[in-house]
């Protein structure tokens, strides 16, 4: 692949300067070289996969050095877009807030860490990107219990007989189980209910897709739904 890239290079710089035919093969280039680095980016903060399902990803582009991607939020002043590129041996993420009547920045962060880009993204939107992040699981969780109470959070019968028709159906094959329950949760729109299918995938240890009920349930309720 390195030597193919350098062979493209050779043959843009015998190009015309401006022509749209160097500037086309530059372009391609430049998005290749970006999206080794993106892929790194999103793997830091969880994972494309993972983040499509916490998120809901839209507007995802590479950049020559970096990534960019948006995800419905409601709460446009905390960001619902985020420019991450790398400078160096630290990254800098933008954070933007985007509609039908153009954009606005809402927050600069320079100089973060590889490790901090999931920590950074989460104080700053709210939104958790991996269950570890217990702190902001807590508030989100904690306003969930405030509003529907214990009990309306508990699992039924019937959510521990959907994950583990789940779980059979998928042959105890994990990617099968995952990019099922991502369909089943996508079918869901209360957060009470996601809720209650991550509370009993968790309590079968079926951690291999438990996440993405959280995650759904926290999209919904992020998104002002009840």
């Amino acid at each position: 692949m390195t030597d193919l890239r350098e062979k493209a290079l050779r043959l843009a710089s015998t190009l015309p300067k401006g022509s749209d035919a160097r500037r086309s093969l530059l372009t391609i280039l430049n998005r290749e070289a970006g999206k080794k680095e993106g892929n790194k980016i999103l793997e830091k903060m969880g994972g494309s996969l993972h983040l499509e399902t916490m998120l809901g990803l839209t507007d995802f582009a590479y950049l020559p050095n970096g990534v960019e991607f948006g995800w419905p939020n409601r709460d446009r002043d905390r960001g619902n877009f985020v420019r991450v590129a790398r400078h160096g041996d630290t990254y800098s993420m933008t954070f933007e807030a985007l509609s039908t009547r153009g954009r606005r920045a809402v927050a600069q962060h320079t100089g973060v860490a590889a490790e901090d880009l999931a920590d950074v993204f989460e104080k700053q939107t709210g939104w958790v990107l991996r269950l570890g992040s217990r702190k902001t699981s807590r508030n989100f969780e904690h306003e969930m219990r405030d509003y529907y109470g214990e009990r309306k959070l508990a699992p039924t019968s019937k959510d521990y007989k959907r994950v583990t028709d789940l779980w059979n159906k998928a042959k105890w094959d994990e990617n099968k189980a995952e990019a099922m329950a991502r369909r089943m949760a996508r079918a869901i729109t209360h957060p009470d209910k996601a809720y209650r299918r991550y509370a009993a995938a968790e309590d079968e240890n079926f951690h291999a897709f438990a996440y993405i009920f959280h995650g759904r349930a926290q999209e919904l309720w992020r998104a002002g739904e009840r």
